[in-house]
């Protein structure tokens, strides 16, 4: 199983979503869930996205 702590480094260091998820092995749907379960286990949101650039949040620095 994909950790979730690798993902969200990947994502980060893609520079997305999709990437992170590919470098993984991961679908774009499968990376989307996994970082949603992430996110919930800290309760924050750790990065801000939109359709064409991630950035990480506040939260998502010290995550990381």
């Amino acid at each position: 199983m994909i950790d979730k702590f690798a993902l969200f480094a990947a994502v980060v260091e893609k520079n997305g979503l999709a990437a992170g998820g590919r470098e993984l092995g991961l679908s774009p749907a499968a990376a989307t869930e996994r970082l949603a379960a992430l996110e919930a286990h800290f309760g924050a949101k750790l990065l801000n996205r939109t359709t064409r650039a991630i950035s990480l949040t506040d939260e998502g620095s010290i995550v990381l």
